[in-house]
C-alpha cells in the first residue's frame, strides 16, 4: 500500500514537471527569451552585464530550424533541420529598433545555433544606405536619429595633464588609450558631450577621429580590393528586397555574391566577365528574402555591418524588451547590482 501511493506521488510529480518544462519551452519558443549583453557598443542603452527579455511575438516567433536537440542546453544535432518558418507578428521591423539575431557570417552551423548579438536595425529592405564623412544617409536623407552615438576622439591636453575624475564621469569618458607622453590621448566619447569636453579648460586639441574618402579597409565588408569603402565612408548601396532583381555587374558582384551563394543557397561564380547562377550563364538575379543592415551605436569599435554585410530576416529572433536584471563584476560584492538599470524598458 505504501509503496504504491510513493510510486503515484512520483508519477504525479513527474507529469508536473513534464508538463512545467513543456509550458516553458512552449513560451521560450514562441514568446520570450533572455539574454545577456557582454559588450559596451549599445552603451548607455545596454551596457554590459545587463539581462535582457527578449520580445519573440512582437515581429513573429520564428520556429526551431535545429529539430535534434536536448531542451535547456547546448546540445544539438544538425543531422535533421526544418526549413525557415515565423509566426505572424504584430508589427514590421522599423527603424532604429534594437534586434536580436544570430551572426550571419558563421559557417556550417545551423541558423538558430549561431551566436547571437543585439544591434540597431538602420537599414531597410529596399532601402538605399550611405555613409558619408560618418553620417549615414538613408534614400539620400540623414538617418542619425539617436543621441547615444559614440565615436573616438584624439584630445591633446595641456601640460601633459590626464583627465580630471569628474571629467570621465559626468562625460562617461572610455576607451582611454594614450598615445604620447606628450598629453595626447584617445577616447570614446558620446557625440552629445563632445563640444563640453571641448571647451574645458585643460583640453588643448579636440577632433573627432575619421578615416578618408578613398581610403579602403581589408576588414570592411564586402572584403574588396575594387571597392574603396571604409567604416567612414561606405555604400552607397542598395538593402537586398524580396521580389527586387539585381543585376550583376563587376562592381556589385562581391556584395551580392554571399547572399546569392550562401543565405539563399545557389552556387554562382564569374567567369571572363560573365555570371553563372547554378551553371546558367545570367546577369539578374531575384532576390528570395528581405534583408537588413545593422549598426552598432559605438560606431568607432564596431561590430556591425560594415564588416560583415547584410542581415538575413530569417537570422532574426526578436526585439529587446526590457532588463530584468545588471550586474556590474567590477563593482564589489554588495554592489554588483546596478538596481537603477533593473526594468528598464528598451
Amino acid at each position: 500500500m505504501f509503496l504504491g501511493k510513493l510510486l503515484s506521488f512520483f508519477k504525479n510529480w513527474i507529469k508536473a514537471i513534464i508538463f512545467a518544462s513543456l509550458i516553458i519551452l512552449a513560451l521560450r519558443i514562441f514568446v520570450f527569451s533572455t539574454y545577456t549583453v557582454t559588450n559596451n557598443l549599445l552603451e548607455p542603452i545596454l551596457n554590459s552585464g545587463d539581462f535582457v527579455i527578449i520580445n519573440k511575438i512582437k515581429f513573429g516567433a520564428r520556429l526551431p530550424i535545429t529539430a535534434l536537440i536536448i531542451p535547456f542546453t547546448d546540445i544539438y544535432s544538425n543531422l535533421i533541420t526544418f526549413p525557415y518558418l515565423r509566426v505572424p507578428g504584430f508589427t514590421k521591423i522599423k527603424r532604429n529598433e534594437l534586434v536580436l539575431f544570430n551572426y550571419p557570417i558563421e559557417n556550417d552551423i545551423p541558423i538558430d545555433k549561431k551566436t547571437q548579438y543585439i544591434k540597431r536595425v538602420i537599414g531597410l529592405p529596399g532601402d538605399t544606405f550611405e555613409i558619408t564623412d560618418k553620417s549615414v544617409f538613408i534614400n539620400e536623407i540623414l538617418a542619425d536619429t539617436t543621441e547615444y552615438l559614440k565615436y573616438n576622439y584624439r584630445v591633446t591636453l595641456n601640460k601633459a595633464e590626464f583627465f580630471t575624475p569628474e571629467q570621465i564621469e559626468k562625460y562617461n569618458i572610455t576607451n582611454i588609450q594614450e598615445v604620447s607622453d606628450a598629453g595626447i590621448f584617445d577616447i570614446t566619447l558620446s557625440e552629445k558631450f563632445a563640444d563640453s569636453l571641448a571647451s574645458q579648460k585643460n583640453i588643448k586639441y579636440f577632433r573627432v577621429l575619421k578615416e578618408l574618402k578613398g581610403e579602403s579597409s581589408e576588414l570592411i565588408f564586402p572584403q574588396s580590393r575594387f571597392i574603396m569603402w571604409n567604416k567612414d565612408y561606405f555604400g552607397s548601396l542598395v538593402i537586398p528586397k524580396q521580389g527586387n532583381t539585381i543585376v550583376l555587374n563587376e562592381n556589385n558582384f562581391e556584395i551580392y555574391k554571399r547572399l546569392i551563394e550562401v543565405y539563399e543557397d545557389n552556387q554562382i561564380y564569374e567567369r571572363d566577365k560573365k555570371y553563372f547562377i547554378n551553371e546558367i550563364q545570367t546577369d539578374k538575379y531575384v532576390i528570395k528574402n528581405n534583408y537588413y543592415f545593422v549598426l552598432d551605436d559605438n560606431r568607432d569599435n564596431a561590430k556591425d555591418s560594415r564588416y560583415w554585410g547584410f542581415l538575413p530576416e530569417n537570422h532574426i529572433i526578436g526585439t529587446p524588451s526590457f532588463i530584468w536584471l545588471s550586474i556590474d563584476k567590477s563593482d564589489s560584492f554588495f554592489k554588483m547590482i546596478r538596481w537603477n538599470r533593473i526594468f528598464n524598458s528598451l
